[in-house]
C-alpha cells in the first residue's frame, strides 16, 4: 500500500511510532552528518526520528508497506539518499507522526511487541531545503521523502 501526504514538519524532523507512543523530545542528542534514521535509544517507547533538512515547512512524505514475505523493490524515481534499519517492534503498528500528532492517510504496518521490522528511507531535494531552511505552508515542498515498511523474517 502507497499513499503520499505533505504534512508541516517542525524542528527538523517527523516519526515513526508504535501505538499511542509520544514523540520522544530527548532523541536523538545530535545529528550525524547526513544520517536521517535516528532509532529510538533502548528503554524508550521505540520507533525512529526521521530528520528532515526542512527546519520548518511542508515536506512531502510518501509511504509503502509490504505484506510478509514480499519483495520490497528499491525507491522508483531520482532520489539523493538511501538509508535502512532493522528495529524490534515495543508496541503494535508503527505509523508517521510529527509533533503535531499521528498523519492520518498513511499506510500503517501492523506488527506486535517483539517482531522486527525494516525501515528504508529515499530523499531527495536535502541540498535545497538547507539554502531555504524556513518554508512557508502555502509554498511546495522542495524535500520529498519516501519511506518502505516491511515486516522483517
Amino acid at each position: 500500500m502507497r499513499a503520499t501526504v505533505i504534512p508541516h514538519i517542525e524542528g527538523s524532523r517527523y516519526y515513526l511510532l508504535h501505538d499511542d507512543a509520544a514523540p520522544l523530545d530527548r532523541y536523538p542528542s545530535g545529528w550525524v552528518g547526513d544520517q536521517l534514521l535516528y532509532p529510538a535509544p533502548d528503554g524508550s517507547d521505540g520507533g525512529v526520528v526521521v530528520r528532515t533538512a526542512t527546519f520548518d515547512g511542508p515536506v512531502e512524505v510518501s509511504v509503502e508497506t509490504f505484506h510478509p514475505g514480499e519483495e520490497v523493490p528499491a525507491g522508483q524515481g531520482s532520489w539523493d539518499q538511501a538509508q535502512e534499519v532493522e528495529l524490534t517492534a515495543t508496541g503494535r503498528d508503527v505509523h508517521v507522526a510529527t509533533s503535531f500528532g499521528p498523519i492520518e492517510d498513511l499506510p500503517v504496518l501492523a506488527v506486535a511487541p517483539g517482531e522486527r521490522y525494516g525501515v528504508r528511507i529515499y530523499a531527495r531535494g536535502l541540498a535545497t531545503a538547507r539554502e531555504v531552511n524556513q518554508i512557508e505552508m502555502d509554498e511546495e515542498p522542495v524535500e520529498a521523502h519516501l519511506l518502505q515498511i516491511w515486516r522483517a523474517r
